[in-house]
């Protein structure tokens, strides 16, 4: 997705660069000087190729101008301008339809599409980050992003764009930090960042963040259980052993050694029917 954004923002063969080679006002400007300098030169080498004196030569010049011009306009500036307009045409609907393929793309991805100006401002936002923060893209657009951020990482956070965005070092991997929604809830974004440039000169930063919000809480009931667990098994005073498919000892509690007198190692990898 990153890189699609930014193949698109530097594409050399767009609408926009077609038409501005194609289309050239200063093009037009010579071709049409030079077709009128051209058609009245004829018209002079002709009225003095045939001698014609006043009034006639007067009376034939502009017709004759007219006859050789039209012909020469229609060729050179009319049907040239009459193509840049089905061009410029076909470049806008190029151009919107590029802007509806790429705002669908955005819409339907699974994680958050964000663009920051260099000043940290939001210049785009996804629908799917619009849900996660509680806000419509219009409310959003032109906001400072580092509201968003919590007071407690809203230093740090800045620092770490600033440091993007100034020195042009590009980050590697993923960076995890939460993110304050409408409600004032805190979702927890894991983050890939990417510097924009245009010409060479940084505009800004494109986002990609995935709300890992459910995935972290799964990830400390998981490890409660596991402590809880661990507490029991160690103090229970019953013997507890655990064994895999094949009926092997994979663990035992310090129960179960004093029970059976051996150690927790040697216990392990024995068979419970022997």
């Amino acid at each position: 997705m990153a890189d699609d954004w930014k193949g698109r923002k530097s594409g050399a063969d767009s609408p926009r660069d077609r038409l501005r080679q194609n289309g050239s006002p200063l093009r037009i400007i010579l071709i049409t000087t030079a077709s009128v300098f051209l058609a009245e030169a004829l018209v002079m080498v002709v009225i003095y190729a045939a001698g014609l004196t006043y009034p006639l030569n007067v009376i034939l010049d502009p017709v004759m101008l007219m006859i050789v011009l039209v012909p020469s306009l229609y060729f050179f500036l009319f049907r040239p301008v009459l193509e840049m307009v089905r061009m410029r045409r076909q470049a806008e609907m190029e151009l919107k339809q590029e802007r509806d393929n790429f705002q669908t793309y955005l819409d339907i991805a699974g994680v958050m599409v964000l663009v920051l100006d260099g000043a940290g401002r939001i210049k785009l936002m996804n629908k799917r980050g619009c849900g996660i923060l509680g806000y419509s893209e219009s409310e959003l657009i032109g906001m400072d992003w580092f509201r968003f951020v919590p007071e407690r990482m809203r230093g740090e956070v800045r620092e770490v764009f600033d440091n993007l965005v100034g020195e042009g070092a590009e980050l590697e991997g993923y960076f995890e930090n939460p993110v304050l929604t409408r409600a004032g809830d805190e979702r927890t974004i894991l983050w890939h960042n990417i510097i924009l440039r245009e010409d060479g000169v940084i505009t800004g930063v494109l986002s990609s963040g995935e709300d890992i919000t459910e995935r972290k809480r799964t990830e400390r009931t998981l490890k409660e259980s596991e402590r809880r667990y661990r507490q029991i098994h160690n103090t229970a005073f019953d013997a507890m052993i655990v064994s895999d498919t094949g009926d092997r000892i994979i663990d035992c509690n310090p129960s179960a050694e004093a029970i059976f007198g051996y150690q927790r190692a040697e216990l392990i990898g024995m068979e419970l029917v022997r």
